[in-house]
């Protein structure tokens, strides 16, 4: 499964393939990712291969800068 991370910050766009994913036997899957940076991250994931049409998921997550508190 392959993974990408898109993040928006100041109206510039930055995509940045993740390392690949396995799926466990009932499909599901899980990835952590710690971004450095505050902004707007989507992350997509695709799956499929020559047995399963191919499929795709995304989720947006937003960062904020570290205030120290």
């Amino acid at each position: 499964m392959s993974v990408q991370r898109t993040l928006t910050q100041d109206g510039n766009t930055v995509t940045t393939d993740l390392p690949g994913v396995a799926t466990a036997d009932d499909g599901s899957f899980a990835f952590t990712d710690t971004p450095a940076e505050a902004g707007r991250y989507r992350y997509v994931v695709q799956w499929g291969d020559t047995s399963f049409e191919p499929a795709e998921a995304g989720h947006e997550v937003t960062v904020q800068e570290d205030t120290g508190v």
